[in-house]
């Protein structure tokens, strides 16, 4: 059997074993026997059962950011691009709950994970989110004062929080039905507004900004008028 199967197998099984029993209630024994392998095998590509958990996330990482990207193709609005990532990342959250499972619940509670490989991919991956804001902000679709990185907590913790319920619950609720309000106030709560004379003088934007007119909106031009309702556009 040629390595790389063997080693897919093992993980495969390990993923399974783990999500069903936790890792503190896993053992080696159990993953080979679900794997089909012998216990010497599974030493042969790993030092033990924690470092099979924490490589587990790399490859369904990797799985759904290219799957994201693809989706992301063509889409102009940052906003739109958003509302991409998040309904793609949640659905491949169903589609694959024991992985799910593993990287929300179990590696999320190991000290060990933040200096793994598989926590860089992650990184990596969220990191697609704050890229997403940047390009909203340079557009006028996203508050331009917001920090970028906290933005990108606001809508990870979002995601997250819903999905490890969800988990928590065996999965017995159709997680995507409640993905449409979250996600509607994750929009509502970064998206950029017309800004105000108040806005100005409670410092809540800099006074370098486009002047108000007498509407007490600001006029910045057709283009940025255009770009903000492009914006709006889901």
């Amino acid at each position: 059997m040629p390595r790389q199967n063997t080693k897919e197998r093992i993980l495969a099984g390990a993923a399974k074993v783990f999500a069903e029993q936790g890792f503190a209630s896993t053992t080696i024994s159990q993953v080979a026997r679900e794997s089909g392998v012998s216990e010497a095998s599974i030493y042969e590509y790993f030092k033990g059962k924690e470092d099979l958990l924490l490589t587990i996330p790399s490859e369904k990482i990797a799985e759904v950011a290219s799957l994201i990207e693809d989706h992301l193709f063509g889409i102009k609005s940052a906003l739109g691009q958003l509302r991409k990532f998040v309904w793609v990342y949640v659905r491949h959250m169903t589609v694959n709950p024991t992985h799910a499972r593993i990287a929300l619940v179990h590696l999320k509670t190991n000290k060990g994970f933040m200096g793994t490989d598989a926590y860089r991919v992650v990184q990596q991956f969220y990191g697609k989110i704050t890229e997403i804001i940047e390009l909203g902000q340079k557009t006028g679709e996203i508050k331009p004062h917001m920090s970028p990185y906290i933005a990108r907590a606001l809508i990870v913790g979002a995601i997250e929080h819903i999905a490890v319920r969800w988990l928590l619950k065996d999965c017995s609720y159709d997680l995507l039905e409640q993905l449409e309000q979250v996600y509607d106030l994750i929009e509502e709560a970064i998206k950029a507004r017309p800004v105000t004379v108040n806005d100005q003088s409670r410092g809540l934007v800099s006074t370098n900004d486009p002047v108000p007119d007498a509407t007490g909106l600001i006029v910045s031009g057709a283009e940025q008028v255009s770009t903000m309702a492009k914006g709006g556009l889901r």
